[in-house]
């Protein structure tokens, strides 16, 4: 989490292919906006293989948000 940004990053792993799991996601990713804040997902093999990818989206977000 990014407070200057109203920023929330989050790294989903295999638990996030339960639907149980998907709806309580859907429900605080509700929250978070609601909360002011903004939600950026990466998968937990993003991370692992391809930081390179995850690095520019975050910067291309930071972009678009004009910080």
């Amino acid at each position: 989490m990014c407070k200057e940004l109203c920023l929330v990053i989050e790294v989903d792993g295999l638990t996030h292919l339960d639907n149980e799991v998907i709806e309580r996601d859907k429900i605080k990713e509700k929250d978070l906006k609601e909360a002011g804040f903004h939600l950026i997902r990466f998968r937990d093999e993003e991370i692992l293989n391809r930081i390179d990818l995850v690095i520019l989206k975050i910067q291309k977000f930071v972009e678009k948000i004009g910080l």
